[in-house]
């Protein structure tokens, strides 16, 4: 005798696989997205973070410095200088009033720090030699990540 197949035994249709297969092919490729967007937010945001923490830091270092080298006036008399350190192998340039200060600590490779100051603008042809302009910018292989600007008095 041969077996009879109800409609109601029939089981799943190779139409209904591929469309639940498609549904969750989107599902994974959002989810796997996301994942990659949260990982490349992430490392970006710690950049950003040894960036400014680096910059803050030199910032503090030459507001700290009294010597008359770090207001060293140039051909006009006004304030005019030039530094940067760097994390070995990367160059780096000391400032004239402290050769040693030339490296960054450990962990930060790649990163190196440009630091400068001029005078202050006080009308388009005038500058104030008691107020400089100091301006950090960190860079990480060559890039620039960060940077921060403030004033400080003689």
């Amino acid at each position: 005798m041969a077996m009879r197949v109800h409609r109601s035994e029939g089981g799943v249709s190779l139409i209904e696989v591929l469309v639940a297969l498609a549904i969750m092919s989107f599902v994974a490729v959002g989810i796997i997205a996301g994942i990659f967007t949260s990982v490349k937010s992430n490392e970006l945001s710690r950049k950003i973070i040894s960036a400014e923490s680096l910059a803050r830091a030199e910032l503090d270092y030459v507001k700290s410095i009294k010597n008359t080298e770090a207001w060293y006036l140039d051909s006009w008399n006004l304030p005019l200088w030039s530094y940067t350190v760097a994390k070995s192998p990367l160059p780096s340039t000391p400032p004239r009033w402290d050769s040693t200060h030339t490296g960054l600590p450990d962990g930060y490779d790649g990163y190196s720090v440009t630091c400068s100051a001029n005078s202050l603008p006080t009308t388009h042809i005038a500058y104030d030699a008691n107020i400089q302009i100091i301006r950090v910018t960190v860079y990480l292989n060559n890039a620039q990540v960060f940077q921060i600007e403030t004033n400080r008095t003689k």
